[in-house]
């Protein structure tokens, strides 16, 4: 079912492809706008609240969906909002390619199949309303983290000026451990509460997976899932540790791919997962990020490198170079990407997420030279702490 508050905005310059749309889709939970053409489209979008997702008719006279969808990608507010291209014609790979990079989500041929539809606005709505949660309940999470940084670095210099005073320095020394305590159950209170509501989360992910015949929206759900287990991986570590602001990324590292393998169900197949991993301590924004990263490329090997095999090997190493830069590698010795294959032009949405997230850490993305196939992540070392 639709979360409340569910605005949803339809553009079509005809008037008779709306009004099923909007009897469809209109319940109490769900409000539906409609616009007859593009330029009442971005009036609506710009001046009215955030809409949850836009259905959106490719061809239209004044300006075609492709404009529309570029001009909305440039407003900070409305840059996630999910997009479902509606087309009368068959889209061709160009179109579709074009397309998913302005943000679109799904293409749909009218005439419509209205239940699918439906359950398709059901899903990307949903998944739209639970990734702005997430977003708000990691932004609460980050600055939590950096007021805890703050306080300990106000107690120490508090505990160096009660140091030359005449004063009971002991006393002194349990007050400033009593409240760093108290500070640290808090927020690995807060770090457990944000893993269990991810585990929530993905759990109705995967029940709303479990009915859908769409094979194409069930596969874009369960990968959803496994990001949704990364990040929720990262805050199971920091409810373990007294380091609330950084991680051992080795340690979750390995722990992330045992899970990733299990759930690929390649513990029963002769496929090899060889791990090289150092220790490397990361603060939380980049152990999110780099957990992302892997996730991505080891469910891809698994994905497409064995094609028709059940043997094969994937090599993931993690190394701290003496300059302080970081070596992330996943390698397999599978069938290799297709000749002439370009990373910035690729239509793989799981390679288009690993350039987009190592931007994010100023990492560099290369490939290896040789038989199988080698993704090397490089960014430098930088400490979380202001300074």
């Amino acid at each position: 079912m639709l979360s409340n508050k569910i605005r949803i905005l339809a553009v079509d310059d005809k008037e008779e492809n709306l009004t099923p749309l909007k009897s469809i889709l209109e319940s109490p939970s769900c409000t539906v706008t409609t616009a007859l053409s593009g330029r009442d489209a971005l009036r609506l979008i710009m001046q009215e609240e955030a809409f949850t997702l836009i259905l959106l008719d490719v061809r239209m006279p004044d300006m075609d969906g492709f404009e529309i969808a570029t001009m909305i990608r440039q407003s900070d507010r409305n840059a996630n909002i999910p997009i479902i291209f509606l087309t009368a014609y068959d889209a061709n790979n160009e179109d579709i390619r074009k397309g998913y990079i302005l943000g679109g989500v799904d293409f749909i041929q009218k005439p419509f199949n209205m239940e699918i539809l439906k359950a398709k606005v059901e899903v990307f709505a949903d998944l739209h309303c639970k990734d702005l949660e997430i977003r708000r309940q990691s932004k609460q999470l980050s600055t939590a983290n950096v007021k805890l940084a703050d306080t300990n670095r106000k107690l120490m210099e508090r505990q160096q000026e009660l140091a030359d005073k005449v004063i009971d320095l002991e006393k002194a020394e349990e007050q400033i451990r009593k409240s760093l305590a108290e500070k640290e159950v808090l927020m690995k209170e807060i770090h457990h509460r944000v893993k269990n509501n991810l585990q929530v989360i993905s759990s109705l992910i995967g029940l709303q997976s479990d009915g859908l015949k769409d094979e194409s929206v069930r596969k874009i759900l369960q990968n959803m899932i496994s990001r949704v287990r990364s990040i929720a991986l990262v805050h199971e570590k920091l409810c373990q540790t007294s380091d609330l602001a950084h991680i051992d990324f080795g340690e979750y590292a390995r722990s992330l791919l045992n899970k990733i393998w299990s759930a690929n169900g390649t513990n029963t197949t002769d496929l090899r997962m060889t791990l090289d991993i150092q220790s490397v301590s990361l603060s939380t924004d980049t152990a999110v990020t780099c957990g992302l990263i892997l996730n991505e490329l080891v469910v891809n090997a698994l994905e497409h490198a064995f094609q028709g095999r059940v043997d094969g090997e994937v090599t993931v190493s993690l190394h701290n170079g003496d300059d302080r830069r970081i070596h992330l590698c996943v390698a397999d010795n599978g069938v290799g990407l297709p000749a002439g294959f370009d990373l910035r032009q690729t239509k793989s949405l799981g390679l288009r997420l690993v350039q987009m997230l190592s931007k994010q850490i100023d990492a560099n993305v290369g490939l290896g030279d040789g038989d199988g196939t080698r993704f090397e992540i490089v960014f430098e070392l930088q400490d979380s702490f202001p300074t």
